[in-house]
């Protein structure tokens, strides 16, 4: 077992926040990591999907962070990606991808 401190509370206040549609990249990043640590908890089984979920959260930190934008929502870096068609450009390394990936 880890030595996680898990407390299902703050988990769920966590997710709580993602229900609003201007939830900040921060709020969804924090959110996974919390489910990440679960994640991390379950042992040996589940750590090729604990490396995938931090691999994609690592990419969201710095697509929040090259933008300038610390406060940035899901919804603006999903609606960058559609109006400068970056979507149709790079296909597999998209952030919107990578978010639709962790839902």
């Amino acid at each position: 077992m880890s030595d996680i401190n898990f407390d299902p509370k703050i988990l769920t206040e966590a997710w709580s926040q993602l229900l609003d549609e201007n939830a900040s990249a921060k709020a969804f990043i924090h959110a996974f990591r919390l489910l990440n640590q679960v994640i991390g908890m379950l042992g040996k089984a589940f750590s090729f999907v604990n490396q995938d979920v931090e691999k994609k959260l690592q990419i969201l930190e710095r697509t929040e962070i090259s933008r300038g934008k610390p406060g940035i929502s899901l919804h603006e870096i999903m609606q960058e990606e559609l109006d400068n068609e970056i979507l149709k450009k790079t296909p597999v390394a998209s952030t919107t991808r990578n978010i639709l990936r962790l839902y």
